[in-house]
């Protein structure tokens, strides 16, 4: 049973830490070395805290004296991993009890990574719509990014692959969405699996980053770096727009009808509606 080292980079959040920290030590597999970086904030090692740590195989407790930024923390837990295996776990969001145990039986070394997909917490109708259209686990290259986040915010591979890598903190945003591309260029194509095995929790009332000027500008850097053009991302450009709630024109709109078949327009104003009760 191979090591699997799970990060989670977190400031001042301690009772969503204790969730995420609860979802990873109850994995039906056991072999997990769990790596917490906190990124400046509060000691972690808290009475309420201390006793999860020392349940799991593996424990590393990284305490920065100054916040250097999540992306940044990520990589420090990569650096520090022991695990064959490595994944990431955001302190909101929270793991569902198969997760690991479902990445490691579908492991196989030709492809870049895995990915899973996720349940929106509050959310069921748009999680009903996108389980009717998803039917089956898929395989993706690096340019189905091009269209849209294909792999979400969490990726399953090899511990030695992500530190070869690891995250841009150049980057304003979309640092993950850049390494999960890089690592498809690198490493081929990777395998995204129908089961939803992780929470997203969008409703605890902290932030999340969602700035569309952020992502434009990241996108921007993204693609001066990997030497590719705009209309690269067109249709990705779409989607963000119909996401934050600004209105398409008509070509816009035929050009994603034509490019997606309908799939992701209809999901992201499906979600649109149920965010606001409105299309306007």
């Amino acid at each position: 049973m191979k090591l699997v080292s799970v990060y989670i980079p977190t400031k001042d959040r301690h009772d969503l830490l204790e969730r995420a920290v609860l979802s990873v030590l109850n994995q039906t597999y056991k072999n997990i070395e769990l790596i917490i970086v906190n990124d400046g904030g509060a000691s972690v090692k808290t009475e309420r805290l201390k006793p999860y740590f020392s349940l799991f195989k593996s424990c590393q407790i990284i305490e920065l004296d100054q916040s250097v930024g999540a992306p940044a923390a990520r990589n420090i837990a990569i650096e520090n991993a022991n695990g064959y295996f490595i994944s990431g776990l955001d302190d909101d969001d929270y793991f569902l009890q198969d997760r690991i145990s479902y990445f490691v039986e579908e492991w196989d070394n030709k492809y870049a990574f895995l990915s899973a997909r996720t349940k929106i917490e509050g959310y069921d109708n748009f999680n009903f719509i996108k389980d009717a259209i998803i039917r089956k686990k898929r395989v993706f290259s690096y340019e189905s990014f091009f269209d849209e986040n294909v792999s979400g915010n969490q990726i399953f591979t090899l511990t030695k692959r992500l530190r070869e890598n690891k995250f841009d903190v150049s980057l304003p945003a979309l640092q993950d969405f850049e390494l999960w591309f890089r690592l498809s260029k690198v490493h081929g194509e990777f395998l995204s699996l129908k089961k939803r095995t992780q929470v997203i929790d969008i409703g605890h009332g902290l932030s999340r980053i969602t700035n569309l000027d952020r992502r434009d500008a990241a996108l921007q850097k993204v693609i001066d770096k990997h030497q590719l053009g705009i209309d690269d991302f067109k249709c990705l450009r779409l989607y963000w727009k119909v996401e934050f709630g600004i209105n398409l024109s008509l070509k816009d709109c035929l050009f994603l009808i034509e490019k997606l078949r309908f799939k992701l327009l209809f999901v992201s104003f499906f979600r649109k509606l149920m965010n606001t009760g409105s299309l306007g």
